[in-house]
């Protein structure tokens, strides 16, 4: 008797367990959607800027007022990704970092030190100390004495992104 109360003491608590882990996974679920929902809304006065400056293109063939519109947009882009502490990584002129930087090309020099910067392909982005997106760019290598004919070197392209 005492062992078949136990074990339907255990069979409740299991099955009580289970709910809870079910409920909590849900409300993750749900506080990681509001989460984002609340960053994507803070996006949708940019997208508007970004509708209208197409529409004014269609209509004015303001280039200059087209290009003022487009970089107050992307000013305006810069001040919100701030706002959630995202901060574009620091690049030309500084010293190649394999944690923030990803060498997209080489060029041999003797102008500039080894590992220095020379050309940023694409902006890499940091969340505080997280790193979102590394930059691409280009770095400097010292020149091969026996190749010459060595002047730059596009570094092959890992297509295992995911």
């Amino acid at each position: 008797q005492e062992n078949r109360a136990l074990s339907d003491r255990l069979i409740r608590l299991a099955a009580e367990f289970e709910n809870y882990r079910k409920r909590i996974e849900r409300e993750r679920e749900h506080m990681r959607e509001d989460a984002l929902a609340e960053v994507l809304t803070e996006f949708l006065p940019i997208v508007d800027d970004f509708e209208r400056a197409l529409e004014g293109a269609e209509l004015v063939r303001d280039i200059d007022g087209l290009r003022h519109g487009l970089r107050m947009i992307h000013r305006r882009l810069l001040e919100l990704l701030a706002r959630f502490n995202v901060r574009p990584i620091e690049t030309i002129g500084r010293r190649f970092d394999p944690t923030r930087h990803e060498a997209f090309a080489v060029e041999p020099t003797d102008e500039f030190e080894e590992s220095t910067i020379l050309d940023e392909y694409q902006r890499g982005y940091m969340m505080g100390n997280r790193l979102l997106r590394p930059a691409r760019v280009k770095v400097a290598v010292r020149p091969a004495s026996d190749a010459p004919h060595l002047q730059h070197r596009e570094v092959p392209e890992d297509r295992d992104e995911s």
